[in-house]
């Protein structure tokens, strides 16, 4: 199986998008749909890159079409996107892998349309006409010598070949293309398409188990005939009956998804089986991950390790990682911390990304190994310049704080820049936090607006308050406070509490939005019920005064008490008087006093007058005119008129 093969079954949201792409620049959908398990490789070979490592292919395609590092970012992440590794690193899942690579594959197909390559495209194509048609007149000979095997062959060669140029053809239509066109298929662009599929087809029927194989392929992507994934299936069935290993494969997972035939998790546990028994490790470990989660078959994590570390001992490095973390917790084996970090070494110098985060991890936390920050700062360095954007974010980090590297603001900026162009909304916000600040780059509050905007725009609650405060105070972009106001209610309405109370005050007030005080009650309330302090405090004020709500004495006590409770001196000044006056609450002098002295300690001025009178006049305490003169006193020192007036008038009284 390849690590694309987890893109089968999702074509149709592939679909979807692409369709944009139509709109985009009126190109074809099909063209860009990229739905084999080549997808990457398809991109990368029609720029005429095959046969060199991912960076180089990059590099390459740099140098010839002088691409941007943005676009080298985006290849890169849709590559690590693909690893099959992302399905198991924690807090993520397939579903949200899959869309994220679709979404990069898109635009990456985006960029290919505007790339003005047509000349490439035209020697490319003019240079393998001759080979196709080659190709042709062999295929016509094994057919007439009832050569199933070399029909199967020449077949998929003239699929890849024709596949490649139909892209290419179909995107640029110029003179030339057209003309290179006829010759190369005649008028009927389809047929480069349907005539592989006919040969897979009169093959299959015939027994060629490769070809039956090659027509799954052709249903289940829609390549030369329509898609139908029950028609899929029937011949992946086919092939997997005969022992095709990667039919099995495939035959297992439509099953567990119910592709083209009713879900039955039991029986794609047993085509993993048979699989895995013939040694494919990508089979051995969804074994292992059935047994783990109890999928078509009874939970066993013992036998799940057992399965894993077969794929592991022959090379599968995703095995690698889950058997060092079966090791770390003792799961399903002896905990053995030194094994799982040899475990995690292994599929970290294999290139495994999270293989090489998780051994970070043992350097810094001293598991299975000693602490050493230097090495865990080197892995995560490794595994960040292969694209990884977790560990361009750790690298970052390491910089800002001179965790086993010197510090390095400059060099922070730049990895948070690289993750951040990833489209990594923290690193996003970190990067604009850098320019606002002028850190390890020249301060530039404009980049800094966009870059929290663009990290707002993905969800992140702290750019999001951050372009309020650009908004509001005119920091890289106008100040509106209506566009404040839209942030605000977004973040407010992810559960940010902050944001939940200053929405209220901006609907209080009327800021950038029409005044409406029922609504800033009921934010003050979601704040409150949060246990925002602040908000709290407010949402007792509005009980006390009936702002957005009917006045109830009782709920705004109980508000100014949860308040009172969590240290607020406004509030714990508030209960007092309450408790003295019995507004929401019976008469209690000496709870009055206590609670004017717990907010008089936290040197609430208030308080600190009430005090005075609770001693002056013996309220909730023995009546003691020393204390109270003293009160009076030190509020006077504090610039208090009338506690300097009540002073005055003391010290003049005859004794």
């Amino acid at each position: 199986m390849s690590r694309f093969d987890f893109l089968r079954g999702r074509e149709d949201a592939l679909y979807d998008m692409c369709k944009q792409v139509e709109k985009y620049q009126g190109v074809d959908t099909d063209i860009f749909m990229l739905k084999s398990r080549r997808a990457l490789e398809q991109i990368v070979t029609k720029l005429g890159c095959q046969g060199h490592t991912l960076r180089e292919k990059v590099d390459d395609i740099n140098s010839k079409l002088n691409i941007s590092s943005d676009m080298k970012n985006r290849i890169i992440k849709f590559k690590n996107l693909c690893n099959e590794n992302i399905h198991y690193e924690e807090g993520k899942t397939a579903t949200v892998a899959v869309d994220s690579a679709l979404a990069e594959l898109v635009d990456i197909c985006k960029w290919l349309v505007d790339a003005k390559i047509e000349k490439k495209v035209e020697n490319v194509i003019e240079a393998n006409v001759k080979v196709l048609q080659e190709k042709q007149r062999e295929l016509e000979k094994a057919f007439k010598n009832n050569d199933m095997t070399a029909v199967a062959r020449i077949s998929d060669e003239i699929k890849d070949l024709s596949a490649s140029q139909s892209i290419d053809i179909k995107r640029i239509k110029t003179p030339n293309d057209l003309a290179l066109e006829k010759r190369l298929i005649g008028n009927d662009i389809e047929t480069a398409e349907q005539k592989p599929f006919e040969w897979y087809k009169k093959a299959a029927e015939q027994g060629n188990v490769d070809a039956q194989y090659k027509v799954a392929l052709c249903y289940e992507d829609g390549y030369g005939v329509e898609r139908n994934l029950q028609k899929a299936f029937e011949w992946y069935k086919r092939a997997a009956e005969q022992d095709i290993v990667d039919a099995q494969c495939k035959l297992a997972l439509y099953y567990i998804h119910g592709f083209g035939v009713e879900k039955d998790a039991q029986k794609g546990f047993e085509w993993y089986t048979k699989a895995a028994a013939q040694g494919n490790t990508n089979a051995q470990f969804m074994v292992a991950d059935s047994y783990k989660h109890g999928l078509g078959v009874e939970e066993d994590i013992q036998k799940a390790f057992e399965w894993d570390k077969r794929a592991a001992e022959q090379g599968n490095t995703n095995a690698q990682c889950r058997v060092a973390h079966l090791y770390e917790l003792g799961l399903g084996v002896e905990k053995d911390e030194q094994k799982a970090f040899e475990w995690y070494k292994r599929a970290a110098e294999h290139g495994n990304a999270h293989g090489q985060w998780m051994l970070a991890c043992c350097y810094e936390d001293g598991i299975g190994v000693e602490n050493d920050a230097q090495k865990a700062f080197e892995w995560h360095k490794r595994a960040a310049e292969q694209g990884d954007v977790d560990n361009q974010c750790k690298v970052a980090c390491l910089y800002e704080e001179g965790i086993g590297i010197k510090k390095d603001a400059q060099k922070a900026f730049e990895w948070y820049k690289r993750a951040a162009e990833q489209g990594r909304d923290d690193a996003q916000c970190k990067l604009a936090l850098y320019y606002e600040n002028g850190i390890g780059v020249e301060k530039d509050t404009q980049k800094a607006f966009e870059w929290y905007r663009k990290a707002a725009k993905n969800g992140n609650i702290d750019a999001e308050l951050k372009l309020t405060y650009c908004y509001e105070n005119d920091k890289g972009i106008k100040e509106d406070a209506q566009k404040a106001f839209e942030w605000y209610k977004r973040a407010a309405e992810q559960g940010n509490v902050e944001a939940q109370r200053i929405l209220a005050l901006y609907y209080e007030h009327g800021f950038g939005v029409e005044r409406d005080l029922q609504k800033a009650f009921e934010w003050y309330k979601r704040a409150a019920e949060q246990g925002n302090i602040n908000a709290q405090c407010n949402l007792a004020l509005c009980y006390e005064v009936g702002r957005g709500i009917k006045k109830d004495a009782k709920k705004s006590f109980e508000w100014y008490k949860r308040a009172a409770e969590q240290g607020d001196d406004n509030a714990q000044s508030r209960i007092a008087l309450c408790y003295e006056h019995g507004f929401g609450v019976q008469i209690d002098e000496q709870r009055a006093f206590k609670w004017y002295k717990r907010a008089v300690e936290q040197g609430n001025i208030d308080a600190q007058w009430n005090l005075a009178l609770c001693y002056e006049d013996g309220i909730g305490v023995e009546k003691d005119t020393q204390k109270a003169f003293e009160w009076y006193k030190r509020m006077a020192e504090q610039g208090d008129i009338d506690a300097q007036l009540r002073v005055d008038i003391t010290i003049d009284m005859p004794i």
